[in-house]
């Protein structure tokens, strides 16, 4: 089903201190996702015959643009750190294929690539400018889909293409030769992604290849038997302390089972690429991500045992009982509140919340699109590195999740409990059942992800609003009968004990939601994992304050690639 929303953004009187903070996306790879050309900038899943264009400034290479919703969904599908993956290498490759096209202030030579080099740049390049930025960048995107993706998902970017009728090259097309010559603007991105395939993603850490050596011990050696197992883990090698059917340490993270079909396709959760926790940063450097520590969540969680119940007189010095309870609280407020209910299903798709943000901001400050593209880098960058921070913390703090905890120690729950944290038997005193609205992702809880990336990814669009003027006020409208994505619904079968009605869709009514700043959008994506039963609400400030100003930071080193491009915040390296 197409989901219609709107974006819009205008200007509005000052606010004081910088403008920061959201999550996500994430922000994916979909700058432009819209259904209708009416909106500012909308998320959809309309074909791509149907999705224009975002509304951004004059003089915009319009053609990467109108490509890029051919490879939201395909991003869409994947856990977040293979989102963010992917984000970060596609702005990688389109920062790339600006910086031998741009003119800058101050004479040339001032302008360096992701891996901070100044390509030599010809008379012919130089005066081609933006729609060649456009051309290589569409053709960068193109490989990097195909080895980041699918063939299928590239096979149809490169149609599209040519429906449009500029046919991109494929890779066999440009030959070795192609070798960052930036003459031919097709050729120029093809190499562009292939340096980007061949010098970080082979060996970002992630093992694509299934070929990296491991330090776990116990691994066997596949690949030496000739086997291979892309992505497997062969550095962190985390093991859950509990199971869905043995609960053994009470606040350490419980998988769930999830039903991945809805008929019956049960399997035990993972936590999603460990190794994340250690892959190469794009912008940011290791110590400064290998600072950002939060503290324990439970000073004395081994004073907790496992059949431990609010109420049963067990001395409880982490005060885990009133969190459990605020916890349920906030999930049975937000069930009765259509802008909450709403807000939980926007946030929780990064794809469709968040990548618009970008193209509505340079629109609302008149961007160059050189500026533009430093801002996506910066933004999907910084995504990327804090992300690698973020998955360090989780693992080593192994939290529980709300899903497996409130229903385990909260009174009153008629019936024995089962182990994995549902509750059995009747219901006594009329309490509502504790549910997260969304699926509870395979992970552990503490710090929370999203609240760190709606921080991260939002203070590196502030670095870009001037500060004399006023800030961008953003509304997003959601016609009436739908605002849940596609896994919202999905996401009933995901929760302990098996699976339980979809939500209905909302709102039931037109609904406009309007943030004064970005750092108001990006104070309820956090808190909307709160409302959803996603996190407790120290998990939700331990990630903002872990992130804040890491933003900034990954805008700081993206400015200093791009002295000189008009627009961008200026580089305060000496």
């Amino acid at each position: 089903m197409t989901v219609h929303s709107s974006l819009s953004l205008r200007r509005s009187a000052p606010l004081h201190g910088p403008a920061v903070a959201v999550a996500v996306l994430v922000a994916a790879v979909a700058t432009a996702m819209v259904t209708t050309p009416t909106t500012a900038a909308t998320g959809g899943a309309a074909g791509p015959a149907s999705s224009p264009p975002p509304a951004v400034p004059a003089g915009y290479p319009l053609f990467p643009l109108a490509l890029q919703p051919i490879l939201t969904p395909a991003v869409r599908s994947r856990e977040v750190p293979f989102v963010f993956r992917t984000t970060a290498a596609v702005f990688a490759a389109w920062w790339d294929c600006v910086v031998p096209y741009v003119d800058v202030r101050g004479g040339k030579g001032r302008v360096r690539d992701s891996f901070g080099r100044r390509p030599r740049v010809t008379a012919s390049a130089r005066a081609s400018n933006v729609e060649s930025m456009g051309v290589c960048a569409a053709a960068a995107s193109a490989v990097l889909a195909e080895h980041l993706l699918s063939s299928a998902t590239a096979d149809a970017y490169y149609e599209r293409a040519k429906e449009l009728g500029n046919p991109l090259p494929r890779d066999q097309n440009c030959g070795k030769g192609a070798a960052l010559r930036p003459d031919k603007a097709g050729c120029y991105g093809v190499a562009v992604a292939r340096r980007l395939i061949n010098d970080r993603l082979a060996g970002d850490g992630f093992n694509e290849a299934g070929t990296d050596k491991g330090t776990i011990r116990g691994v066997p050696n596949d690949v030496g038997r000739g086997l291979r197992r892309p992505f497997r883990d062969v550095v962190v090698g985390h093991t859950p302390v509990n199971s869905p059917w043995s609960v053994t340490r009470l606040l350490r993270w419980t998988p769930l089972e999830e039903d991945l079909t809805g008929t019956g396709t049960y399997v035990t959760q993972r936590i999603t690429a460990p190794q994340a926790s250690v892959a190469r940063p794009y912008l940011l450097s290791r110590s400064m991500l290998a600072k950002r520590r939060v503290a324990r969540p439970y000073p004395h969680e081994d004073e907790y045992a496992p059949d431990f119940t609010c109420g049963d007189g067990s001395p409880d010095r982490d005060q885990v009982c009133r969190m459990v309870a605020d916890a349920a609280r906030a999930v049975a407020v937000s069930a009765s509140s259509m802008r909450r209910r709403a807000l939980i299903t926007h946030f929780d798709d990064k794809t469709r919340s968040l990548a618009p943000l970008p193209a509505a901001v340079a629109k609302a400050v008149n961007l160059s699109y050189p500026a533009f593209v430093a801002m996506e880098f910066a933004a999907n960058g910084g995504l990327h590195d804090s992300l690698t921070a973020v998955w360090a913390e989780k693992l080593r703090h192994d939290a529980v999740r709300p899903a497996t905890l409130v229903p385990r120690i909260l009174p009153p729950w008629g019936g024995k409990q089962s182990p994995s944290g549902g509750g059995g038997g009747r219901r006594r005193g009329g309490h509502r059942p504790f549910e997260p609205t969304i699926r509870t992702m395979p992970h552990s809880e503490y710090p929370s992800g999203s609240a760190c990336f709606c921080r991260v990814f939002t203070d590196a669009l502030a670095e870009f609003v001037p500060q004399r003027g006023p800030w961008p006020r953003l509304s997003h409208t959601f016609p009436a009968g739908e605002s849940v994505n596609p896994a919202a619904a999905k996401a009933a079968t995901h929760q302990p004990g098996g699976s339980r009605p979809p939500p209905p869709p909302v709102p039931t009514r037109p609904l406009t939601v309007t943030w004064p700043s970005l750092r108001a959008l990006a104070d309820e994506c956090s808190v909307s994992r709160l409302w959803g039963g996603l996190h407790f609400p120290a998990a939700v400030k331990a990630g903002e304050a872990m992130c804040d100003g890491l933003g900034a930071a990954a805008v700081q080193k993206v400015a200093c690639m791009a002295k000189g491009v008009p627009g961008v915040p200026r580089c305060e390296e000496k």
